[in-house]
């Protein structure tokens, strides 16, 4: 073998190393030089397989056996693996014994060793990044990946933004995945912007219906709504599934913590669940007869809280026609789950939203008032294979994000129009209280935030506004907003906003005051307005009947009135004291009728939650 002279630096050396190569050697010479540098490189690759199989196993070894206490049925069944959603606090993650840790930092040295000889390896680059990131060393991680052959680029942007992601800089993250992307191969661009396990029947629908062109826009309106809070720069829920694919990517052809081989049901847990943040290698209880019996089974815990943001089909297919109070945030058994950083628990929030209409505008008013925070333990998300399996030692937790100012409340009111553009978005740092947003007529998607920091909580209240302008002749009514009772009756908007309760909850037997507005009534014109409330959940039976008309829903609350007409056109402002009688809790229908003189009847539904 011919040697070049050593030395030179930079670039130019590099490039004189390969032209005395090559001169130094015949044709063929070289041609088998690379037919061994090829085998070489199979040969290296598979080293550092066979030493990333090897460090998974022996640390299973050296995990301690533990008597689980989870047992019963699975929640739900996918492919191989059962799926449970937890009631109880999610046990720490015991730090791995230190065998384990030297034996990581063995084969971390290995990997860097081989990847000196094939340094454009994805599978080794990936796997050194995956376990640095495990080991705790994100800086040394996110090193590696910023030196990349320009054709590999992508890959090396998609590890960064999992990085990023891993340490709760999801603006970041957001960021680096948007650039890397495009610059991907086609069948991995695709990958990346699959929306496969995500999405319920509906929306799967909509997608498959839909051009290409429809396709990206119906994308974009799903990451929009399943974006956790406006409040908070970015969009670190689709941040977050991009970081779950590129799990995917590094865990697809590497040796699992289940001891299984890489199938569709672990790829789609991921996909909805992201990865796991520890693991456990369980036992059942001791068998009666005392018989030896190797009935190990391998527990994977997710991270507790996980929250369902993903929007169903009927919302994206039109999200300004979503009540309110349909929009909720499902966390018992969400079929994604996923806990922000900055707020690993956010809840739906009680509120109450009303339109108004001021000409060619629509005014929306909000009142709320989160909910005092509850002890709640975290519901750990559990995933485990059937016993007989081999079990493995847990690894590090990503790192929490810095802790925020202890007290600081940040709230914020936004509109956006379906295509995301926001109309409004108003800050303040009111735990509760009244807000007001007014916007052309038109159809929006509305939402009211509240994040807490002393607790990293975050309420939410999302749903769809939708007003037309109307037409010259016609009458309508405004929602109705619930006040409180203390004081005389207002006489307008104006008067009633500082009054505004923070939900629709009211108890039984509890007064409160209703107000609301009528636009189109003409110059004496009299009206007959009722108030009707009836059970929103009647049972099957009564809603049999309701639909054959054999019977007439019974109402605790029912009466109606003649209003006189007005002096002048224009808008008038009606409020009334009603008192709740005594009912039973559960959801009520507020429902409040006008009549008019040779017109159709017009009325508007409040939901109300009755409570003891």
């Amino acid at each position: 073998m011919t040697h070049c002279p050593t030395g030179l630096a930079g670039p130019i050396g590099l490039a004189a190393v390969v032209v005395c190569l090559a001169s130094a050697r015949p044709a063929h010479a070289a041609q088998e030089a690379s037919a061994d540098s090829e085998a070489d490189s199979t040969a290296l690759l598979e080293e550092a397989k066979q030493e990333q199989k090897e460090f998974e196993r022996f640390r299973e070894q050296r995990l301690p056996p533990e008597w689980s206490g989870f047992g019963g049925q699975c929640d739900a069944l996918v492919g191989r693996m059962c799926l449970r959603h937890g009631d109880g606090e999610a046990p720490p993650v015991e730090p791995a014994p230190i065998e384990v840790e030297m034996a990581r930092m063995d084969m971390l040295r290995t990997l860097g060793r081989i990847a000196s000889r094939i340094p454009r390896d994805k599978w080794v680059l990936g796997q050194r990044v995956y376990y640095l990131r495990e080991q705790g060393e994100l800086l040394r991680a996110e090193a590696l990946t910023e030196r990349c052959h320009p054709d590999d680029e992508w890959w090396c942007l998609a590890l960064k933004g999992y990085l990023l992601q891993s340490r709760g800089e999801s603006i970041e993250a957001e960021a680096v995945f948007r650039d890397a992307i495009p610059r991907m191969p086609e069948e991995e661009r695709e990958r990346w912007l699959a929306l496969d396990y995500l999405l319920d029947g509906e929306a799967r629908e909509l997608f498959e219906d839909a051009d290409p062109a429809e396709r990206t826009a119906l994308r974009e309106q799903l990451w929009l709504l399943a974006d956790p809070l406006y409040l908070v720069e970015g969009n670190d829920r689709e941040a977050e599934q991009y970081a779950r694919r590129t799990l995917i990517r590094l865990r697809e052809s590497a040796e699992n913590a289940y001891d299984l081989p890489w199938e569709e049901d672990l790829e789609e847990l991921v996909a909805r669940y992201g990865g796991e943040v520890g693991w456990e290698r369980g036992r059942p209880a001791r068998p009666a007869s005392g018989m030896l019996q190797d009935n190990r089974f391998i527990i994977g815990r997710h991270r507790p809280h996980g929250r369902e943001f993903m929007p169903a089909g009927a919302f994206l297919e039109d999200p300004a026609g979503i009540p309110v109070r349909a929009w909720g945030i499902e966390d018992r058994a969400p079929w994604t789950g996923y806990a922000a950083w900055y707020a690993p628990i956010i809840t739906t929030m009680d509120a109450q939203v009303a339109r108004f209409r001021r000409g060619d505008s629509l005014l929306v008013v909000a009142g709320y008032q989160p909910a005092p925070p509850p002890e709640e333990a975290p519901r750990p998300m559990v995933r485990e294979i059937a016993p007989g399996a081999d079990p493995f030692a847990a690894f590090a937790v990503p790192p929490p994000p810095p802790p925020a100012t202890a007290g600081a409340v940040e709230s914020g009111v936004f509109v956006l129009t379906p295509e995301g553009e926001r109309l409004v978005d108003q800050r303040g740092s009111a735990r509760e209280g009244v807000v007001t947003a007014r916007v052309p007529n038109g159809d929006y998607i509305f939402g009211m935030e509240v994040l807490e920091d002393a607790d990293d909580r975050g309420w939410r209240v999302r749903g769809g506004v939708r007003q037309e302008n109307l037409p010259f002749g016609l009458a309508a009514i405004s929602d109705v907003l619930l006040l409180d009772p203390a004081g005389d009756l207002p006489e307008n908007l104006e008067e009633a906003l500082p009054r505004v309760l923070g939900s629709t909850r009211v108890r039984s037997g509890e007064a409160f005051v209703a107000g609301w507005e009528v636009y189109g009534l003409q110059v004496g014109e009299s009206a007959i307005v009722g108030i009707t409330m009836q059970d929103a959940n009647p049972g099957l039976l009564e809603r049999a009947t309701r639909f054959l008309r054999l019977t007439t829903p019974e109402a605790p609350l029912e009466l109606s009135w003649e209003e006189a007409g007005p002096d002048d056109l224009g808008t008038v402002f009606r409020a009334i004291a009603l008192t709740l009688p005594e009912v039973e809790p559960g959801d009520y229908d507020l429902i409040l009728t006008v009549q008019l003189p040779g017109r159709s009847p017009i009325d508007v539904t409040t939901r109300l939650i009755v409570e003891e």
